[in-house]
């Protein structure tokens, strides 16, 4: 997902694979069991950069959230 942001706070849990989720411009890389966070209105993005298929759970929290 390209750079974005929005009302509600996220939570990223890698099941599988590697991935660079940037926040503000900051990039960091998550394996398998690695947990990822991002605060309302903050600017991010993830992505695919392992070999194979990367697979996440994101869990949204705080209004908006449903959305």
């Amino acid at each position: 997902h390209p750079p974005h942001h929005h009302l509600h706070s996220e939570m990223w849990l890698i099941r599988e694979g590697t991935v660079e989720l940037t926040i503000n411009g900051i990039s960091h890389r998550l394996g398998a069991g690695g947990v990822g966070f991002v605060r309302s209105n903050e600017e991010h993005g993830i992505k695919n950069v392992g070999t194979g298929p990367a697979t996440y759970y994101v869990v949204a929290i705080g209004p908006g959230a449903d959305s």
